[in-house]
């Protein structure tokens, strides 16, 4: 039994002896990696000292003792390979592995920016004037301004089609956005469909009359654009429905007002129109001046449909003198012989001589100014029966 155990423990003896041979066979032969150990770096490398490293393959550990610099030894940075795979600014944290100072660097990258024009955010670009445009880097997308030309012409969103033009006549109006340089426009665009006119007598163009000529306004139905044509005059009006027929004109005799419209021109007017009727219908007489011994009896009477109006004169019978006073025995004017009229027309007697008192022109001038007022009395009274009026 104690020999075996006595065995067991030169076997581990020996073990550990061949482990710590290859681990020294290791370290001698291993690249070290040199990674810090914790507060064990020197202050400051413009003061030296010694640093304590550790290799994290084999485990050895070792002292180095650094000489006063005025520079540090970084770790972190990038390779040249690593700064050729971009084009933008980077930041980077190393650090100082003599004296354990750590901050960031920004670096460049090597590589060529691929610049792409970015029309959405162009400034003051246009396709047909040129101006500010904004570039991006599509790698590291890095932004700039630069000066560009103009295009040409604009890429427009909603630009109308052949067929979408030939769907209407006239001209129409779109807003429109440029697909490149996202500038907006009010576009017009003229339709090549077929205009369907017809004539637009309400038109404020529309000048003509059968008469005097002028233009003629046409409305297209479809865009409602109007255009004008003059035309000459064809020499009369029209009047078409609006005129009365020779039946109509038939029944009625005078004349009568009609409101009428020209067919062709719209022309309006009232015209007055004699009807071909002779058939009068008239009211009864009615005496204007009564019949006197000096003037006529006149009488007139109206037509009960157009107002036509006739009338009839009654001769004065003459003076008179039965009491034999030398005057007229109804108006009292000195009467000469001749003068006097007798109920049978025969020759009446010579009256008494007028005395010389008696003023005869104020009598006759009197009985003339009494007339004058009858009849216009009378001639006011038949007015008024004619019209209506009370």
């Amino acid at each position: 039994m104690k020999k075996v155990v006595k065995n067991l423990l030169l076997v581990t003896v020996i073990a550990m002896l061949c482990m710590a041979v290859a681990v020294t066979a290791d370290a001698a032969t291993c690249n070290h990696d040199r990674d810090r150990i914790a507060d064990s770096f020197v202050s400051d490398c413009a003061e030296g000292g010694e640093v304590h490293y550790w290799c994290s393959k084999c485990g050895e550990s070792w002292g180095e003792i650094i000489e006063p610099r005025d520079y540090h030894e970084w770790v972190g940075y990038p390779t040249d390979e690593e700064l050729a795979n971009y084009c933008n600014e980077r930041d980077y944290w190393v650090y100082c592995r003599i004296c354990g100072y750590g901050t960031y660097v920004y670096l460049t990258g090597t590589a060529e920016h691929d610049w792409k024009p970015d029309y959405a955010e162009c400034g003051t670009y246009s396709c047909t004037e040129g101006g500010e445009l904004c570039y991006w880097c599509i790698n590291c997308q890095t932004s700039k301004y630069e000066y560009a030309g103009p295009i040409g012409a604009h890429d427009w969103d909603d630009y109308p089609t052949e067929d979408e033009l030939a769907s209407f006549c006239g001209v129409e109006e779109r807003e429109l956005w440029c697909d490149r340089c996202g500038r907006c426009e009010n576009i017009s665009f003229t339709g090549t469909a077929e205009h369907n006119w017809h004539i637009e007598q309400e038109a404020e163009e529309y000048t003509y009359n059968c008469v005097s000529g002028g233009d003629v306004a046409y409305e297209c139905r479809g865009c409602r654009n109007i255009r004008t044509e003059y035309c000459a005059p064809t020499g009369a009006h029209n009047w078409g429905s609006d005129y009365p027929t020779d039946t109509e004109l038939a029944a009625f005799c005078g004349e009568r007002d009609y409101e009428v419209a020209c067919d062709v021109c719209d022309y309006r007017d009232r015209l007055f129109i004699e009807g071909t009727s002779t058939d009068h219908k008239y009211n009864d007489w009615v005496i204007v001046s009564e019949i006197s011994c000096t003037y006529p009896g006149i009488s007139v009477r109206a037509c009960k449909r157009c107002a036509d109006i006739e009338s009839k004169t009654e001769a004065s019978y003459g003076h008179f003198d039965n009491d034999e006073d030398g005057k007229c025995d109804e108006c009292k004017v000195v009467l000469g012989i001749s003068e006097i009229v007798t109920p049978d027309d025969s020759t009446p007697e010579t009256p008494d001589e007028p005395t010389p008192d008696i003023p005869a022109e104020p009598e006759k001038e009197e009985n003339v100014f009494s007339f004058l007022t009858d009849f216009l009395n009378n001639l006011l009274d038949f007015l008024r029966k004619l019209f209506g009026i009370a």
